[in-house]
């Protein structure tokens, strides 16, 4: 037998060790040591634990007879084998799971119609919590999507810290590629795009923060298409033509029915519900489901005491924002470790850490002094400041790159409450 490449190089793109994959599936570092050398084949009981550890299928492992038969790394400059077409699942690189989605199905019918419709780049963009992975993962799961991209739908997802050479290893790995241990980023990348230049697959690049990023993820040929998400409107303009798709806050009746999705059983009125979701949560997804989710926790019990200590942690603006979820990772990978707790806190003060001193001390003057809603001209801010006006004009360009104030219209801002609240009550000020 030969060596099992595919194999390996589904380990090594986890980041694991021949132990680290033994222990995962039952077994020592020997025997994943002769299953990747070919002196030995899995048995179907380890054939099944590898493939579900490893998320991939027995093909994509090299673990058919027949596959591990013919396999053998790629050359870096020769084109793959055009069979495996045959082994690639629809889906590829794991899609999120798709959650209950309210108030953003006309979001989601404008992307697939204008991918339908052959725009070969569509950007998704807003503030942390609003959505855009969910509406991304809808997409993906949409009857005509996957009648159009009949070859595949390609999952990445980038993140701040993500390793790009990792993701790539992934999702060669899907596409059945062997990628030879010391291949560049530029080779594995050009190993991807040969792949699949002739067919017709969406690729969905999820939470983009970099431009180079988004650039090394542009893999597809011509009968592809491109969905990325992000947080920053000037990346979702320099990606696509129609500078991109802004995710609003949900309306407040949607704003319920998301939180009743989380607590079928909701005990308080719908007064206080809407003071909840509105004056509080702003219709920001994310809020809502960590608040529905301490709801529930509370109301399990049925007593209306522990839901009236519910309610008054939740009208505390700095231990809402504290308020913590179980996440899993298959929810939004590219964020968070596996096992980590997050909270709305935490989400945005991923975007505030790329704020200079300056930046973060001109937000805290205009969140203190503002009203909600927090509406503002750059005169008002200059005003409220009181530092000099070119100041705080680059300090508003800068922040609404970054994608934590929204420009309106022609000298309109917002801030959005959750956002101002972050800034009252959750960042120190500098």
């Amino acid at each position: 037998m030969e060596p099992n490449h595919l194999l390996r190089q589904a380990r090594e793109a986890q980041g694991w060790s021949q132990k680290d994959l033994g222990d995962r599936v039952g077994t020592n570092r020997f025997t994943i040591c002769r299953w990747e050398q070919g002196t030995s084949f899995p048995t179907p009981h380890f054939r099944q634990m590898l493939c579900k550890v490893l998320a991939t299928t027995p093909a994509c492992l090299g673990l058919l007879h027949s596959a591990a038969k013919a396999q053998r790394p790629f050359e870096l400059n020769t084109p793959p084998v055009t069979d495996t077409c045959a082994t690639v699942p629809h889906f590829l690189c794991g899609i999120p799971p798709c959650k209950p989605l309210i108030g953003q199905e006309t979001i989601v019918t404008e992307i697939v119609q204008r991918l339908v419709k052959r725009s070969e780049r569509v950007a998704l963009y807003g503030i942390p919590g609003i959505g855009k992975t969910a509406i991304a993962a809808h997409v993906a799961h949409e009857p005509a999507i996957c009648q159009q991209f009949s070859d595949g739908i390609v999952w990445i997802s980038a993140g701040k810290y993500g390793d790009v050479r990792r993701r790539l290893c992934q999702c060669a790995l899907a596409l059945g590629i062997a990628v030879p241990t010391y291949a560049s980023l530029e080779q594995i990348r050009m190993l991807v795009r040969t792949t699949i230049s002739t067919r017709k697959m969406l690729l969905i690049v999820d939470d983009i923060w970099h431009d180079d990023a988004l650039w090394i993820w542009l893999l597809g040929g011509p009968l592809c298409s491109h969905l990325v998400t992000t947080r920053f409107p000037w990346i979702a303009a320099q990606f696509d033509s129609q500078c991109g798709l802004a995710v609003p806050p949900l309306e407040p009746e949607h704003a319920i029915a998301l939180l009743e999705c989380d607590i079928p059983r909701l005990l308080i009125s719908p007064a206080q519900a809407t003071t909840l979701l509105t004056t509080m949560a702003g219709g920001l997804p994310l809020a809502i489901r960590t608040m529905g989710y301490y709801l529930q926790r509370a109301a399990i019990s049925l007593q209306q005491r522990r839901i009236s200590a519910a309610l008054a942690v939740l009208h505390n603006s700095r231990t809402r924002l504290a308020i913590t979820m179980p996440y899993l990772p298959e929810e939004h990978p590219s964020l968070f470790d596996e096992g980590q707790c997050f909270s709305v806190q935490t989400a945005i003060s991923l975007s505030v850490q790329l704020l200079s001193d300056q930046e973060r001390a001109i937000m805290h003057k205009l969140v203190a002094l503002l009203r909600k809603p927090a509406l503002f001209s750059e005169r008002l801010a200059a005003s409220y400041c009181r530092v000099d006006e070119s100041m705080v004009l680059d300090a508003l360009d800068s922040l609404t790159d970054k994608g934590l104030v929204q420009a309106l219209a022609e000298d309109r801002y917002a801030i959005h409450p959750t956002i101002a609240d972050y800034f009252r009550f959750g960042s120190e000020p500098m």
